[in-house]
């Protein structure tokens, strides 16, 4: 049975302190699954252009890459222990398949990795590793990427895309958290959804193509970690959803998991 997959829409860094209803359908997701050895994440905000840098850190620190929110975001911390042999096995695996791949021994977890974390596994007791986004990726190559670290699954690794499938700050009404939520986010959310669901990796790329998410993702780097994940796959694999919602009429909180058929249906 594989382990798995998750890909969730990390919002802002604000929801680290207001997960509303967020931050308890993560944990009631992971609380409903078998425990993993490891988790693998790749996170919209740490990019590398030259090849792919995996987090090699015994104990990585917990980095707040973030200016100006509220001064308790700074005092949050993530404790988890690294896994430097997991690193250096998947850094092994990218290289087989023709990807530069390198163990950084320094590196931390951005706020794409350690805010979901905390909801997921606050305990921080099960080891992280952080793979970086190869930069200039384009759909079908990130999906790709998810196909060769697919693998892991099988060894109780959990494989995290932290992002969000619409993140547009100039979309958002920054000033109202419950604000009307804007039609068009909906619908280009629900349009990518309709191939993540079917695992369609062809139909994504073509959707991508064809500007269909040029609004809700003007940057690239907060849908990609989706496509990795999407890659990931197994055909036996069923999408879930673990939550749904905007705030800030634009800011998607989608969360997702593709799960193995054979495994028995996790708690609700």
């Amino acid at each position: 049975m594989a382990a798995p997959l998750l890909f969730t829409s990390h919002g802002s860094p604000l929801i680290a302190l207001q997960p509303g209803g967020y931050g308890p359908a993560l944990t009631a997701w992971a609380s409903g699954q078998p425990r993993p050895r490891a988790v693998l994440l790749v996170s919209a905000h740490f990019e590398e252009a030259a090849g792919l840098s995996l987090t090699g850190n015994l104990r990585p620190p917990t980095i707040h890459d973030f200016g100006g929110f509220d001064p308790k975001l700074y005092t949050l911390t993530y404790p988890v222990p690294g896994d430097p042999a997991l690193a250096e096995a998947v850094a092994a695996e990218l290289r087989a398949h023709g990807r530069p791949a390198w163990v950084d021994p320094e590196r931390g977890l951005d706020h794409g990795a350690w805010i979901p974390l905390r909801f997921l596994l606050p305990e921080a007791s099960v080891p992280v590793v952080q793979l970086s986004l190869p930069a200039t990726d384009g759909v079908e190559r990130l999906a790709a990427l998810g196909a060769t670290l697919r693998s892991f699954r099988d060894d109780a690794v959990w494989i995290v895309g932290s992002g969000g499938l619409v993140h547009n700050f100039r979309t958002m009404v920054w000033g109202d958290r419950e604000a009307p939520v804007q039609q068009w986010a909906v619908e280009a959310e629900e349009g990518l959804l309709t191939h993540l669901r079917a695992r369609d990796i062809a139909g994504a790329a073509a959707y991508v193509a064809a500007g269909k998410m040029e609004r809700a993702a003007p940057t690239p780097e907060h849908l990609a970690p989706a496509f990795v994940v999407l890659g990931a796959t197994h055909a036996r694999d069923r999408y879930r959803d673990v939550h749904r919602g905007f705030q800030h009429g634009s800011l998607s909180m989608r969360t997702f998991a593709f799960e193995d058929s054979t495994q028995s249906p996790s708690a609700a």
